[in-house]
């Protein structure tokens, strides 16, 4: 399946990263529905999946990684995981901030064939006011082709 296809993938904002890198931070920037950053309190889990966009999700062998946060007592509990409940995004706007730091997993090319390619993160998130679900992009630059 093409990037363009998968559904709620954000094809204007992308994290790019260098294959085999390690310690970069992607993140997402959220808020409630009337603009107020989510509090760390309001969450109860959060369920990172890392999988290659150029298969697309819903190939079996698409998924690179998984990483659960669990939230208790307004606590993050995720090595690797962080939020801000209280991030300025470039805009100038208070939001939450959902970060995570990569792995040279996270990054490795599935495509050697290519001089970069897509790799998705699906965020499903369960809040005490319901769930929902975000995804960001990873474009991984392949050291192959790097000049």
């Amino acid at each position: 399946m093409p990037p363009a296809q998968i559904p709620n993938l954000d094809l204007a904002h992308i994290f790019e990263v260098t294959e085999g890198s390690a310690g970069d931070q992607p993140y997402f920037d959220w808020t409630d529905r009337d603009g107020v950053p989510i509090p760390l309190a309001a969450f109860v889990s959060v369920h990172l999946t890392l999988y290659d966009a150029e298969t697309g999700q819903d190939d079996a062998g698409a998924k690179i990684r998984d990483r659960v946060a669990v939230i208790t007592n307004g606590v993050l509990v995720a090595p690797g995981v962080t939020y801000t409940p209280s991030a300025v995004n470039a805009a100038g706007a208070t939001v939450g901030r959902l970060a995570f730091t990569t792995t040279a997993a996270d990054t490795a090319v599935r495509h050697p064939n290519l001089g970069s390619e897509l790799h998705a993160v699906l965020a499903e998130v369960v809040h005490t006011g319901g769930t929902f679900a975000d995804q960001l992009a990873l474009r991984v630059l392949n050291l192959r082709y790097l000049g």
